[in-house]
């Protein structure tokens, strides 16, 4: 069971969206790739952005404790980097945050990586955590799920072939 750093709401639940990328590279290549601040320079269709600050460090480093920014049209949802074990895990947890029009009905709550090497290939699991409001229809939700392993299927694709599931 995980710990997060805001609470849910009473009239919320936690809902839980994975993804499991194959990667014909060493754990150190993924986990290099994964813990890049380049890889979330970029853009995800050009529409949101992250901004990492690491606190007493003039250039920001993918370490426990930097801050994240994530935005882009109508998107706020800023968090930190709580726990870094090189090179098999990463979580982030996001304070109070959404879409502008979504913060009523879900909010993310944490982003995991998780690297695991088997002989010659890396496997890279992801899993976001959201607080969903309790009314949100079944088909919001599914909805939520297909669009999490579409992103990750676009940021993984310089490194692996991908398996997506729920």
């Amino acid at each position: 069971m995980h710990t997060y750093k805001q609470p849910c709401p009473v009239n919320f639940s936690e809902k839980k969206f994975t993804s499991s990328h194959v990667c014909q590279n060493s754990i150190t290549t993924c986990w290099d790739y994964v813990s890049n601040i380049n890889t979330f320079q970029g853009s995800f269709w050009n529409l949101s952005k992250v901004e990492y600050v690491t606190p007493g460090q003039d250039r920001p480093s993918f370490c426990e404790g930097t801050y994240t920014n994530h935005h882009g049209p109508l998107l706020s949802a800023n968090g930190i980097l709580s726990t870094v074990h090189a090179p098999t895990y990463r979580k982030m947890d996001y304070f109070y945050g959404s879409y502008i029009v979504t913060f009523r009905l879900f909010r993310p709550v944490a982003l995991i990586f998780e690297l695991n090497e088997s002989g010659e290939s890396t496997q890279i699991n992801t899993e976001i955590t959201f607080f969903i409001h309790k009314r949100m229809p079944n088909f919001i939700y599914s909805l939520m799920g297909v669009v999490w392993r579409t992103m990750m299927r676009s940021l993984m694709a310089p490194l692996v072939r991908t398996q997506s599931s729920n």
